[in-house]
């Protein structure tokens, strides 16, 4: 929760150090964790990545600047009837 509050407020040195010791703790918890109590923190490290990205970026973080993402949509062609 505090994470997300200095995401918020645009802190991002707080909040990629928060996001870190957040997604830090639900690995731990996915690995220790069977069944869904792992999937439900495997999704939530998903959920902390693009806030985790966002952090990063603008911490001006070498490892994350320049650096492109993408995300993958699946296509779908779109047909027209007359």
């Amino acid at each position: 929760m505090q994470s997300l509050y200095y995401v918020e407020r645009e802190e991002w040195g707080h909040a990629q150090q928060a996001l870190n010791e957040c997604s830090t703790m639900h690995e731990r918890l996915a690995s220790a964790s069977v069944g869904a109590e792992s999937g439900l923190h495997k999704s939530m490290m998903a959920e902390l990545s693009p806030l985790l990205r966002k952090a990063q970026f603008n911490t001006g973080n070498s490892d994350i600047k320049g650096k492109h993402f993408t995300c993958t949509l699946q296509h779908t062609p779109l047909t027209y009837k007359n």
